[in-house]
């Protein structure tokens, strides 16, 4: 027996109830009483229930603790009569983190966010971590005021931003940690403090604020390697990359993903009897022919779909953080 006979025999035959292949194919018998067709369908429907209920109500949520911490060295702001002015890039950092802070409280398991300031320095902007938009709010109007820049100083040391921030979400124990790291200029990360990162479990995220289209390749490298990103954005478009993608990043469930495509494939096997129906009755392909597509057809988006799920990097952090 060929293989693709063997195949069809045992998708159209074993789950028939002890019915032929050859009855199953002619037989007019409508094809839900089949249990080829109940089973996968009963699963389909399951599994896209558990995806959207998932997504409705934040279910398997990673837990997740975030530091940001906001490059707010003099280029961000130009002269100090510009210091936390409209248009300025320091502005938007500011906007940003506070949007981030308000949606993040509309989460069933908030992030508990910390944030520090840095150029040469690193100065600590909130006590503690917290899911409160107030208390974040108010950390940045209070501590981010021109006396900052003296304790601040020149320049932008990526290193001391990223071990700060570090050495604050170790302390985070039972969570998924994320670093991220807002800045308008270029820098470079120590592999000594890259190791840091990969040793503590931690994903670093680069967010460059400036009209460039292309994100530092070092940069780029560093994320990838810790499992997180590295993006760019215009001052205008910033405030969404940070309370949108990047929050949506950190927030996603993968077993929403994971659901939804088990239901996919389940879906596929459902339509092995209604489609083979279809295109040997209404589209008059020979049975033998018809048989053998929808066997290829099923089987090639079993294959298919976790496997593009997968490099698509959707399953990433499914089981993990």
């Amino acid at each position: 027996m060929k293989v693709s006979d063997w195949l069809i025999e045992l998708v159209l035959c074993h789950f028939a109830e002890g019915i032929g292949a050859e009855n199953l194919m002619y037989t007019n018998e409508p094809f839900y009483r089949f249990p080829i067709f109940q089973i996968p369908a009963s699963l389909a429907i399951l599994f896209i229930t558990l995806a959207l209920l998932s997504r409705m109500f934040s279910w398997f949520t990673p837990t997740v603790s975030i530091h940001v911490a906001l490059d707010l060295s003099n280029s961000t702001y130009g002269d100090v009569v510009n210091f936390r002015q409209p248009g300025t890039v320091m502005m938007t950092e500011i906007e940003s983190v506070k949007e981030y802070a308000r949606r993040n409280a509309n989460l069933s398991s908030p992030n508990l966010i910390s944030v520090s300031a840095f150029a040469n320095q690193v100065v600590p902007i909130t006590n503690q971590f917290s899911s409160k938009p107030t208390d974040i709010e108010n950390a940045l109007d209070q501590v981010i005021q021109p006396s900052l820049i003296s304790r601040l100083g020149g320049g932008t040391n990526l290193d001391a931003a990223v071990e700060n921030a570090i050495g604050q979400l170790i302390t985070q124990v039972g969570r998924c940690k994320e670093v991220v790291v807002v800045t308008d200029g270029q820098a470079v990360l120590r592999s000594q403090v890259l190791d840091q990162a990969l040793g503590s479990k931690i994903k670093l995220n680069f967010l460059l604020i400036n009209d460039q289209k292309e994100v530092p390749r070092n940069l780029e490298e560093d994320a990838t390697k810790t499992g997180g990103t590295a993006l760019v954005a215009s001052p205008e478009n910033f405030v969404t990359l940070l309370s949108q993608k990047v929050f949506n990043r950190v927030n996603k469930n993968p077993l929403v993903v994971l659901f939804s495509g088990l239901a996919w494939v389940c879906f596929i096997w459902a339509l092995v009897l209604p489609l083979e129906r279809f295109l040997r009755r209404v589209i008059k392909i020979r049975p033998a022919v018809a048989s053998r597509f929808v066997i290829f057809n099923t089987i090639l988006w079993t294959t298919a779909t976790p496997l593009t799920l997968f490099f698509l990097g959707l399953l990433s952090n499914l089981g993990t953080c």
